[in-house]
C-alpha cells in the first residue's frame, strides 16, 4: 500500500493487521495502542 501524502487512503483510517496470536494478547495490545494515542 502507499502511505504518506500520495496515500489515496483517508488519513482518519485505522489499519489493524493481526496474526495467529492468543486472543487475549490482541486485547491487550490494542488497549494498550488507544491508550497511548489519547496520551
Amino acid at each position: 500500500s502507499i502511505e504518506g501524502t500520495g496515500s489515496p487512503c483517508p488519513t482518519d483510517l485505522l489499519r489493524l493487521s493481526t496474526g495467529i496470536e492468543d486472543v487475549e494478547d490482541l486485547y491487550a495490545d490494542l488497549d494498550q495502542a488507544l491508550k497511548a494515542g489519547h496520551a
